[in-house]
């Protein structure tokens, strides 16, 4: 009996050539039919390890969306900082008693 690659519905069966009548199977050979079958096979098998291998890892934790990582705010979060820095010590200066001197 042939053997049936059957990869989680990827069919990918060859041709039995034990039927075919000489004209046939020279036919085939011309048309180089089974390198064609076994590149493909190994396209099925590919594509088979592929949908396990995606169907059986781990899953993300985190979410991946544009805006969520990479590059902070750099240069404006500093200049943002010091300028919070500079008003809160304005602040403090403007509460400060008066001196009488």
């Amino acid at each position: 009996m042939r053997r049936q690659w059957n990869y989680m519905n990827l069919r990918s069966n060859k041709v039995d050539k034990r039927y075919l009548d000489a004209t046939e199977k020279e036919a085939l050979n011309a048309t180089n039919v089974e390198a064609r079958q076994e590149q493909s096979e190994k396209r099925t098998r590919a594509r088979s390890g592929a949908i396990a291998y995606q169907r059986n890892r781990r899953p993300n934790t985190t979410s991946q969306r544009a805006g969520t990582g990479g590059q902070s705010l750099g240069r404006g979060a500093q200049a943002a900082r010091g300028r919070e820095k500079s008003a809160e010590l304005a602040r403090a200066k403007a509460l400060r008693p008066e001196d009488p001197a």
